[in-house]
């Protein structure tokens, strides 16, 4: 593993519920590496968009601590684009850097590039309610990516595309990753996604989420998911994930 862009050191958050303790997330152990894309699986409720939030600082750890290896931005990135509907795609991309935290990155016409890189010139001028949802979640990624975060955290990203769109964008954001050399930490409920997009993939067990296992997956991409290696590696990934939802008894039929 290369230089560490960002480390958990046995991170945990609980919350008070009814005068009670109750732990949603870890301990979590575990470092991202400059360059690296880490796929963050695991069922509904176990605290993965929980430690992106503690990562980017909108909320505290319970205990552990988290170590932010780079002094550039943190990006964050949810599964809806959230534009702004005033401003045009380029005016949105543009948005991030007028923050005085982001004044050191702002580079003559990186505005361009991005509208370039993210597929996004001829609707440069459009507002969000003239969008597609490809081109929503593009606009969303690239006003991030402007602002040259040292770690991208994404939020299930693609989850409400159809799933054309959602496949194509993945391939064209593997190509993104490696172009710009992107540290990224990806949750996803889709196993197919986190083997096409990550380096390795880790697997959170139910609430409160540790990490059950972690498999390499970089020799993997986009363009193998149907692969022998790859599929065997989705039916091992499948046989250790684990739901706390009790299965449903079968249903008799009528005699």
């Amino acid at each position: 593993m290369g230089t560490p862009a960002l480390r958990l050191n046995w991170v945990e958050k609980r919350y008070q519920r009814r005068g009670r303790d109750v732990p949603v997330l870890g301990p979590i152990d575990l470092s991202v590496a400059e360059g690296e894309v880490v796929a963050l699986l695991g069922p509904s409720g176990c605290g993965k968009s929980t430690l992106l939030r503690i990562i980017a600082q909108l909320e505290p750890p319970t205990a552990g601590t988290v170590e932010r290896l780079t002094e550039r931005p943190v990006g964050l990135v949810f599964q809806d684009a959230l534009l702004l509907p005033w401003l045009t795609v380029a005016e949105n991309i543009a948005f991030g850097l007028g923050f005085r935290a982001n004044r050191l990155v702002r580079q003559p016409g990186a505005v361009e590039r991005a509208l370039t890189d993210f597929g996004l010139h001829e609707v440069a001028d459009a507002y969000p309610g003239e969008l597609s949802g490809g081109q929503a979640q593009r606009a969303s990624l690239a006003r991030t990516v402007v602002t040259q975060p040292g770690l991208l955290l994404l939020d299930e990203p693609f989850a409400a595309l159809d799933p054309s769109t959602r496949r194509a964008l993945q391939g064209w954001f593997a190509r993104l990753v490696r172009e710009r050399g992107l540290t990224v930490l990806l949750v996803t409920h889709d196993i197919d996604e986190a083997l096409a997009l990550g380096d390795r993939v880790a697997l959170l067990s139910p609430a409160p989420g540790r990490i059950e296992a972690v498999w390499e997956s970089r020799a993997l991409g986009t363009d193998s998911r149907d692969s022998a290696a790859a599929q065997a590696l989705r039916r091992e990934i499948l046989g250790r994930y684990r739901s706390d939802l009790a299965l449903a008894p079968p249903v008799e039929s009528a005699a």
